[in-house]
């Protein structure tokens, strides 16, 4: 199972915001330090996401590019990418895979094409619960997760990324019913995202057959060692 910390950007700086909020949380520091940071760990996998883009108002993909060149972490980068060619830019530039979710939602057709196209695209599935949520979570979809994971079961995506956004960075554990019903849903890989604060928890991702996870808040609050949590996972 794959252990991925959260590189979320707003405004040029890391950040971990509460439930998506802006004007909430804290400001962790340079994107391209924290990087490093954590390549001088053993991080295999970076989850990188431009928050700026994905409220719709400007973009960090200079930066977002600048990391992804001065560390060797595989990366997986999203936020805003609405058409194929911002798919195209983070994958020439050195990204590993590509989330797409607005547009995605709202098209399906559109997700199969890109999908087919560029082989590396995950679906970002971000719900409150089981009602997803688009444009950076501010807006109502007319989908379930179990649903839309259904209705997409033919396409060919790298991966689903579930994130509870009522439980993003507010350190309150994961609430496994989504969970349990999106795995039901689905034989496609699925990461984890939203809550994860124990190493029990962390556990029982990987018994359940969790692709792989996010982590965020538990890390940069010090609740998670990220070598701890590689040492329980052997």
């Amino acid at each position: 199972m794959i252990v991925s910390p959260s590189l979320d950007i707003l405004n040029g700086k890391t950040v971990k915001l509460i439930g998506g909020k802006k004007g909430t949380g804290k400001v962790i520091g340079d994107p391209i330090e924290v990087a490093k940071g954590w390549e001088d760990i053993g991080v295999e996998w970076l989850h990188i996401i431009d928050l700026d883009a994905a409220f719709g108002e400007g973009d960090n993909r200079k930066i977002i590019c600048d990391v992804i060149k001065k560390v060797k972490i595989k990366t997986r980068v999203g936020g805003g990418i609405r058409d194929e060619d911002g798919i195209d830019y983070f994958l020439s530039h050195g990204a590993n895979e590509v989330i797409v979710g607005t547009k995605a939602i709202s098209d399906v057709d559109w997700l199969r094409r890109v999908a087919k196209e560029f082989k590396k695209v995950i679906l970002a599935v971000d719900a409150r619960n089981e009602e997803i949520v688009i444009k950076g979570w501010t807006e109502k979809s007319a989908f379930t997760t179990t649903g839309f994971a259904k209705l997409v079961g033919d396409i060919p995506l790298a991966a689903l990324l579930y994130t509870n956004v009522l439980r993003e960075g507010q350190l309150k554990g994961v609430n496994w019913k989504p969970v349990k019903s999106l795995m039901g849903a689905t034989s496609k890989p699925i990461l984890f995202a939203g809550g994860i604060t124990t190493i029990a928890e962390i556990k029982r991702f990987k018994k359940i057959g969790a692709h792989g996870i996010i982590i965020g808040s538990a890390f940069y609050d010090g609740r998670l060692d990220f070598e701890e949590v590689e040492e329980n996972l052997k």
